[in-house]
């Protein structure tokens, strides 16, 4: 038998992957209702549910809602992860909502994170879609070991500014 603890740990596990399973079937509003489950019955919800959330506004391309999200997740104490900005990053770049992104970068500076290459290739990637060209080119001399993406979103970059 499980002892309370674990039990509760199991409980938001199965909830976690609720939502998720949820999202990739496209039910965005069944997902956000089980988050709210998970918060009214007091089985907090950990960062895998809130990126799972966060995929699903990337899906719908609802820039909004994951920003949202994304300020939930810290208001419970929770830190975003690599998987939480490169989400951020796609969202903000598919829906060219150059105002999130530039709260979320805000945000990156101000905690002092550091991306990983692919983290840090969708930042450039979403920022070369919402039209920041020359940031692109300023966050690129930043990068140690720039790689295939990295010059990928260069390209994209250079070519959203000949538009």
């Amino acid at each position: 038998m499980l002892s309370g603890k674990r039990l509760w740990q199991v409980r938001r596990t199965r909830y976690s992957y609720n939502i998720l399973g949820l999202v990739k079937k496209g039910e965005i509003e069944k997902a956000e209702e089980v988050l709210q489950s998970m918060i009214d019955r007091r089985v907090y919800p950990d960062i895998f549910a809130y990126n799972a959330l966060i995929k699903g506004y990337v899906l719908t391309s609802d820039a909004r809602k994951a920003f949202k999200t994304f300020n939930n997740l810290k208001k419970r104490g929770l830190m975003p992860s690599d998987i939480t900005y490169t989400s951020m990053f796609a969202v903000c770049g598919r829906t060219k909502s150059a105002e999130i992104l530039d709260k979320v970068m805000k945000e990156i500076e101000r905690q002092g994170v550091s991306l990983n290459t692919l983290t840090f290739n969708a930042m450039l990637t979403a920022m070369a879609n919402c039209g920041m060209v020359d940031e692109v080119f300023d966050e690129v001399t930043k990068l140690d070991k720039p790689d295939i993406d990295t010059y990928r979103s260069l390209l994209l970059a250079c070519a959203r500014s000949s538009m």
